[in-house]
């Protein structure tokens, strides 16, 4: 985050004050939780993130999955979750295009965000914060999966046609 958009997601546990996110290095786990800093001692296989308060309304926080297609972001699949639980799955989401939610610098700095990571080809889990209204990468996944919840059957065929028109553009040309 630091390098790509100048600015940091990642705190030291043992010296941030206040709410911060404690969530399993692991993939997939969802096991995460807002915790009091600072730490005694760091857990062994966690990681620590700034609190990003991503609320879209009073009930529902809403997530970006980005898909990384070289230097192309081909849409951004918003997803739609319980604020009083954002760790859990989505409850309901959306296909948008890519301009109409990120800023050309916000793209680019999630491309060199990628590429810092050696993705050229994966998807990204980013949230807005309400209050400084910056993107946070929160996690990066080699394996582009979009499980399209909230997607009507023809924009899932859209939406991966994209992904395909995307990938042969960038790697099969």
């Amino acid at each position: 985050m630091q390098e790509a958009f100048g600015y940091r997601l990642a705190v030291d546990a043992l010296r941030t004050t206040g709410p911060m996110l404690e969530k399993s290095d692991r993939n997939a786990l969802h096991d995460g939780g807002i915790i009091a800093g600072p730490r005694a001692a760091p857990d062994a296989g966690c990681v620590y993130q700034r609190d990003v308060r991503g609320t879209r309304s009073s009930d529902v926080v809403e997530e970006l999955r980005i898909p990384i297609v070289g230097h192309h972001v081909p849409f951004v699949h918003l997803k739609y979750k319980r604020a009083d639980n954002p760790l859990m799955r989505a409850i309901r989401g959306t296909i948008a295009d890519t301009d109409a939610v990120l800023s050309r610098e916000e793209h680019d700095g999630l491309i060199r965000f990628s590429h810092a990571l050696g993705i050229a080809f994966g998807v990204l889990d980013a949230i807005r914060d309400r209050d400084d209204g910056r993107i946070y990468v929160f996690d990066a996944n080699n394996t582009p999966c979009v499980r399209f919840v909230g997607v009507s059957p023809a924009d899932r065929r859209a939406t991966v046609d994209r992904l395909a028109a995307a990938f042969e553009s960038t790697y099969l040309r």
